[in-house]
């Protein structure tokens, strides 16, 4: 979904003496720290040079960071500038103002010491005397995030916003701003490498100590609700603020007030767990963007094709979107008819801790529309369930099963597993409309069964495990064709894609689409596997000549190992510093393409370590940054190291290579 272009003018004042106006320029300031890939960009030359601490920033040159790195500078007044990773900003001459052209910012500065203002490609925000975090937003805009003191946001329609420490506001299409969002402080506090990543203390760190007493002792006095619920399409855990009437009741004790108002808005729902056992939906607990019970959110929107696009979960979506939320959900029906919301955007049921399947459900009647299930716990299962539907795409995200630090699921940054892993156990989905994601933080899925009319994609923060469940055969998974119960099937009928920040482990898996993917950010590890492209139906032996791109591809950082395989595909593709296999047969006539660090096969022909007599296939150890054929290791039922090394631009065997390209995220040969 488009959003409009927009130019958007926020100012931030903090309430303090305003003595900025007679603080120096901010014509420079020194660099204290650099961590990692941190470099300096001549505005008028371009010329780029790696950051040393002690260096200084002359305005209005840029200062640059990559994955994973950061940078803190001190101006001469104190003024501290906190740049995060993949940030691009700069100071500009004559003034007091921060240039930041894309990522995240820091900005601290003593109180009458002077402020400064923050300037984005569609916004700013003036400070003075406080600590706050800016960070871009896909959509144009940006949300600031106050750490403490206290502040004030204008937006370009003359709307404000009033910020105390822990609060959050964003800037939306239009000019408008979103309303404050209470985020968990003393979690942002703790993840954030902006305020945890460096060697020294903030000036204001006591303060930020204190900002956090004080949400705790409302989030223990039950003035704040725990939500973890995303604010404004970011991936961030936050405390909304109950209602205030409902608040007022419930502090006076007027319980059973509190009680018949709950339910009748966004806020007092969630605090309800839902019982869902017929066919049609409680209607006050539904709720549109479009109408008068709008919950005061932005509206879900669509999943982004990349699987690192959840941070797109919520944001500046479509207002005709409808959402069911409660603080728990459990099905116990075996249908649901959703054909009232037919035609919106996207229709959600949210939870604000768990959502249970106690029964097999078919959700009914969105042909047209986008199905969402999003858990801020996560989800349950009793073995056997089956979800269907007949929605254009189908998504499940369990947020509280992940922690993602900076709110960038990318396999480059570090992630925390959640409290509440997903774990589903013979649990079967099909997407009859279109396709099908299924996202997690630590994943574990035992007999799985994903069936997708278009595309299907498995995603997990941390780690995606599966594991078969009873009734297991590996001799009938082999077969081109699944049998064997208990099997993990992946169908797609284009692309399927399974992949994981850390690690990709799936043991008794079949799966058959167009084009798949399997990425691990660290390692792969598949065992008895079956793979097909859809193209390769014919029995082992058979010819199989390969396309212009790879149908199967399979990528991870540091290792790719295969134990008991079979791939029925034309082109397959591997990827990582080192890859192992065992037992593992390409079909004849398929292009097979290995790629390792040293571009090399184990104690083969051009392995130059090779001892005398030491082939392929006879169970020698692995050697890393190598292709490792450790045993049985087949093409077309021969020996592979037969077929090994035929040129690059060959139709079919098994080339040996150096990457000609490294997967984002991949490896660095």
């Amino acid at each position: 979904m488009k959003s409009h272009p927009f130019i958007l003018t926020i100012f931030l004042v903090i309430i303090a003496t305003s003595n900025h106006l007679n603080a120096a320029n901010l014509e420079k300031a020194t660099v204290t720290e650099a961590v990692n890939d941190v470099s300096l960009i001549d505005r008028s030359t371009k010329k780029t040079g790696r950051v040393r601490v002690q260096d200084i920033l002359f305005a209005p040159n840029f200062l640059r960071t990559g994955a994973d790195s950061r940078a803190e500078l001190l101006a001469a007044d104190q003024t501290v500038t906190r740049v995060g990773q993949n940030t691009l900003f700069s100071f500009l001459q004559n003034s007091r103002e921060i240039n930041l052209e894309k990522g995240s910012l820091l900005f601290q500065s003593p109180s009458g010491k002077g402020g400064g203002t923050i300037q984005t490609p569609a916004a700013s925000a003036a400070v003075l005397g406080t600590t706050l975090i800016v960070t871009t937003t896909k959509n144009g805009g940006f949300k600031v995030l106050l750490i403490e003191g206290r502040g004030r946001v204008r937006g370009s329609d003359g709307t404000t916003r009033t910020l105390n420490s822990g609060q959050m506001t964003y800037a939306l299409p239009g000019g408008k701003l979103s309303k404050v969002f209470n985020f968990h402080l003393a979690q942002q506090v703790k993840a954030s490498s902006l305020l945890k990543g460096f060697k020294g203390k903030l000036a204001s760190s006591e303060k930020i100590d204190a900002a956090i007493a004080r949400q705790e002792k409302l989030i223990k006095k039950g003035r704040l609700l725990v939500t973890n619920y995303l604010a404004s399409g970011s991936p961030e855990y936050v405390y909304l603020a109950s209602d205030t009437a409902i608040e007022t009741l419930v502090n006076q004790g007027v319980e059973e007030q509190a009680e018949t108002a709950a339910g009748q808005d966004f806020q007092t729902a969630i605090t309800r767990d839902a019982v869902i056992s017929g066919e049609e939906l409680d209607p006050s607990s539904v709720f549109t963007f479009d109408g008068p019970n709008a919950p005061g959110i932005d509206p879900p929107v669509a999943i982004g094709d990349s699987p690192f696009e959840i941070a797109s979960l919520h944001g500046s979506g479509s207002s005709d979107a409808a959402m069911f939320a409660a603080k728990s959900i459990t099905l116990s029906t075996p249908r649901v008819n959703l054909s009232t919301y037919e035609g919106r955007s996207v229709f959600e049921f949210l939870s604000i801790d768990n959502t249970n399947f106690e029964s097999s459900v078919d959700f009914a009647g969105l042909k047209n529309t986008e199905l969402h299930m999003v858990a801020g716990g996560t989800f349950t299962n009793k073995p056997g369930t089956v979800i269907s539907t007949d929605a254009s795409n189908f998504l499940l995200a369990a947020l509280g099963s992940s922690f993602p630090i900076d709110g960038q699921l990318t396999s480059g940054n570090l992630f925390k597993a959640g409290e509440k892993p997903l774990e589903l156990t013979n649990f079967e989905i099909i997407s009859r409309g279109g396709g099908l994601q299924l996202l997690g933080g630590q994943s574990f899925l035992t007999g799985l069964k994903l069936d997708a009319k278009t595309n299907l994609w498995v995603h997990s923060v941390a780690d995606t495990t599966m594991k078969p469940g009873s009734g297991f055969s590996h001799s009938d998974l082999l077969a081109n064709g699944v049998k064997a119960s208990g099997a993990n099937v992946a169908k797609a009928g284009k692309q399927l894609r399974i992949s994981a920040g850390r690690d990709v482990s799936l043991a008794g898996f079949a799966s058959s689409a167009e084009n798949t993917a399997i990425i691990g950010g660290r390692t792969v590890r598949l065992q008895q596997i079956s793979m097909s492209d859809l193209k390769s139906t014919s029995v082992f032996g058979s010819p199989i000549y390969g396309s212009s791109q790879p149908t199967i591809q399979i990528i991870g950082n540091e290792l790719v190992d295969i134990t008991q395989g079979r791939f029925y595909a034309s082109d397959v593709r591997m990827q990582a510093r080192t890859i192992n296999l065992r037992d593992v047969s390409f079909a004849s006539g398929s292009k097979v393409v290995l790629e390792s660090a040293l571009g090399l096969l184990a104690y083969g022909p051009f392995d130059p370590s090779a001892g005398s007599g030491q082939r392929p296939n006879n169970n020698l150890p692995s050697k890393p940054g190598y292709v490792n054929f450790i045993r049985n290791v087949d093409y077309g039922g021969q020996p592979a190291e037969n077929f090994v090394n035929g040129p690059s631009d060959a139709k079919s065997g098994i080339i040996v290579t150096k990457p000609n390209k490294v997967f984002s995220g991949g490896f660095k040969p």
